[in-house]
């Protein structure tokens, strides 16, 4: 999979209600391109994985979507792009905050067991392959203070005691993410997030729709799958299959 590396393109707002559904209605409008993002200093309604919000204070987040065109990518390979977001997002973090920072499978960024970014992939398909793909990622940057509802938050702000500048985070986000999307083999990629894999090598309790598992986690496969190590042997559970217990 190759994406030509280019100039970003950034579209900024101050607010919207996701700027994933804002990124897809410029695709139903005709008015996207590829490279195009948008970057708003709040979202109304922010979206997380599989039907979760994201909650942000005006001003103090990334809350930002690239839009991707492509021919032909198959559905099934969406996984590399999460993949790929989270490591460019845990290496940029890691790098500004001078601080460990790991990848929770499958699309969140944590900070000393803390989540401080989430990564939501979204796309318009014609049969199994994508003609769009919208990276959606927030960054908790300079908050303070959350919403009580949320389980386990923090901040760049929270980790350091610094304040940093929100777009030019984001663009350090993006021109690394365009450049890696043109340039990163897939195996160096998934290479990358199992070494920053959270808890690997550990034993974790996940929820299936049957029981309470725990095992070790042994790693991700290519596909994104979630490898467990348990007392029969090694198991494969794919996203959406289980979810993690705190």
């Amino acid at each position: 999979m190759t994406v030509t590396e280019q100039k970003i393109q950034l579209i900024e707002l101050d607010s919207t209600e996701s700027t994933n559904n804002y990124a897809m209605s410029l695709i139903r409008d005709n008015k996207a391109s590829n490279g195009l993002a948008i970057l708003a200093k709040h979202q109304t309604k922010g979206k997380g994985q599989r039907g979760k919000s994201w909650k942000d204070a005006p001003g103090e987040s990334i809350n930002c979507s690239l839009i991707l065109k492509y021919e032909h990518y198959p559905v099934e390979q969406t996984f590399h792009l999460v993949a790929l977001t989270a490591s460019v997002l845990r290496k940029v973090i890691e790098a500004t905050l001078c601080h460990p920072v790991q990848i929770k499978w499958p699309n969140d960024i944590y900070i000393n067991d803390k989540k401080a970014a989430g990564i939501l992939i979204e796309s318009i398909t014609r049969g199994k392959q994508c003609q769009w793909v919208v990276i959606g990622f927030g960054i908790n940057v300079n908050q303070q203070n959350f919403d009580p509802s949320l389980p386990n938050p923090i901040s760049l702000k929270q980790v350091t005691g610094k304040t940093y500048d929100i777009k030019r985070l984001t663009e350090d986000c993006l021109n690394i993410l365009i450049r890696d999307l043109a340039n990163k083999p897939y195996q160096e990629i998934i290479n990358h997030y199992n070494k920053y894999l959270y808890k690997k090598h550990q034993p974790i309790s996940l929820q299936t729709k049957e029981a309470l598992i725990s095992a070790a986690l042994s790693g991700v496969d290519e596909t994104g799958a979630l490898i467990l190590e348990g007392s029969s042997g090694y198991t494969t559970y794919k996203v959406g299959e289980v979810s993690w217990v705190n």
